[in-house]
């Protein structure tokens, strides 16, 4: 037990060791303890808990009259908690004082790089908030505010401008968007030089985006202005003319407007006329490269008639244009496709004849290209015999069966033998069974000598085939065994993960 006496002195002794430790803590100190217990609680997610601590230290570094850096800090922190939890107006209450601070600062030369920093993350906060009624003012402010910490030149504050505009159109406030586009060109004119093109080319890359999300009344304010510019222009934006008048027929199209669409792609086909020379009609067929895909999505949504329109309204620009032959392969393959969907969707052969014409230019341009183009060009053949013999016309189907025969490159035995159960099948659909008989045996004799890593599905096709052929003539006992062997070679195709197909019962 210590007397009394022994813990008065006790108590002298510890009181001489830290009053002087006591006093070594400044009020800067102070300070950082509070900001950071507010960091502390803003990682943590207490948000309730940081702003009293955020707002302690602000009036604490006023009270105090700490450094040039602690209130504008305190106010970055603060208001960056406030917009995390979407009290804006709160936010906007510190914002011209930030400002303020910040330039008076920066003009005596003595601003921190640490107001710099929470400054810039104060910027990112508002441009994050995404609360409706606020967004347009807190990406105005994310952007004064990355003026303010990068340059206008800066990718940060360009970006943040882009997104503003971004906003504008979505909010189909077009004028707007306009005139904030006009002014991130400038910037990007004065940091990367004068290009007649680019602004054109935004808008343009802007309407494409818009039609591919449906927002057709921006597409065609969008598109406007860029057609605008392209007639005053000597540039080759010019030469995205029947581009630009093509995206605006198919937006017209889109929204069931047949008069527009119809003035739009005859504007189309006069400006496809005025296109001389070679680098010229190779610009203009990079500004329609992007229309295929487009129509496209359309036909994805089983607007087949729609999408048919599309097609047959971009084929004569790209005849006058003269693009490359891959492109029009495109449009020759998709507008056969959607004419055979549509025959799919009746149950109906009528536009056949039309797709097989298609398909035939389809396999004249795949001759004379090299590549993948080359390697579909059996499978091209077979799909034209098919629709030949759905036409009950045997002789021509037999030559185009026989060219896609001859079209396989090498000894590429699962192809040959893909080739001839499609044969096969669509013989015995048509009722010659005895003729479907005979390319079934080929197809059977070719894929059982193949190893199974490289037959795919077309073993398992045929003998599900004949599983339906033996049930049909009321062999129950047969058509089971041929049914479990099907199922078994589907099995240990999965089990190998093929790729292979014909797959004609989409079963891989």
């Amino acid at each position: 037990m210590f007397s009394r006496l022994t813990t008065a002195v006790l108590h002298t002794f510890l009181a001489s060791i830290l009053l002087p430790l006591a006093a070594l803590c400044t009020p800067l100190d102070d300070w950082d303890t509070l900001v950071l217990d507010g960091s502390k609680h803003k990682y943590e997610g207490q948000y309730n808990l940081a702003i009293p601590s955020f707002t302690k230290a602000l009036s604490f570094a006023e009270k105090q009259k700490l450094p040039n850096k602690c209130v504008p800090i305190s106010l970055c922190r603060l208001a960056e908690v406030e917009l995390i939890t979407n009290h804006v107006k709160e936010a906007d209450s510190h914002l011209d004082r930030i400002v303020n601070l910040i330039k008076t600062q920066k003009e005596a030369n003595t601003l921190n790089p640490q107001v710099s920093f929470w400054a810039a993350a104060l910027s990112d906060a508002y441009e994050d908030n995404h609360k409706p009624d606020t967004r347009e003012l807190c990406l105005k402010h994310a952007c004064y505010l990355k003026n303010l910490v990068y340059g206008s030149n800066h990718r940060e504050c360009i970006d943040c401008l882009t997104k503003l505009a971004d906003y504008y159109i979505d909010e189909n406030k077009i004028d707007k968007a306009i005139k904030t586009l006009e002014f991130i060109q400038a910037l990007l004119t004065k940091q990367y030089g004068e290009d007649p093109n680019r602004f054109g080319n935004t808008l343009n890359d802007l309407a494409i985006r818009c039609e591919n999300k449906h927002a057709f009344k921006q597409v065609e304010k969008l598109e406007l202005e860029a057609v605008k510019i392209a007639r005053r222009s000597k540039s080759t934006l010019s030469t995205g003319l029947p581009a630009f008048y093509c995206l605006l027929g198919i937006n017209a199209l889109d929204q069931g407007k047949s008069a527009g669409s119809v003035r739009y792609f005859q504007n189309a086909s006069q400006q496809s006329f005025k296109i001389n020379g070679t680098i010229n009609k190779e610009n203009a067929a990079k500004y329609l490269a992007p229309l295929p895909n487009i129509i496209w999505q359309i036909n994805a949504t089983n607007k087949l008639a729609l999408a048919e329109k599309q097609y047959r309204n971009l084929l004569p620009i790209y005849k006058v244009i003269s693009p490359a032959p891959n492109i029009q392969y495109e449009l020759f393959f998709n507008l056969a496709k959607v004419l055979y969907m549509q025959d799919g969707i009746t149950n109906t052969t009528k536009r056949h004849p039309e797709a097989i014409k298609y398909y035939k230019n389809c396999i004249e341009i795949a001759k004379h290209l090299n590549g993948d183009y080359r390697f579909y060009l059996p499978d091209l053949y077979a799909v034209l015999a098919s629709s030949q013999l759905s036409l009950h016309k045997l002789d021509e189907a037999t030559k185009s069966f026989e060219a896609a025969l001859g079209a396989v490159v090498g000894k590429n035995e699962w192809r040959t033998a893909s080739i001839y159960l499609l044969w096969g099948r669509q013989l015995r659909a048509m009722g010659e069974g005895h003729m479907a008989a005979q390319k079934l045996n080929i197809a059977y004799e070719q894929s059982v000598k193949l190893p199974p890593e490289k037959r795919g599905t077309v073993l398992a096709d045929l003998l599900r085939l004949l599983a339906i052929d033996a049930k049909g003539y009321g062999n129950e006992k047969r058509a089971q065994l041929f049914a479990k062997q099907s199922i078994a070679e589907i099995k240990l195709q999965k089990k190998l993960k093929s790729k292979l197909g014909p797959d004609i019962f989409h079963r891989m």
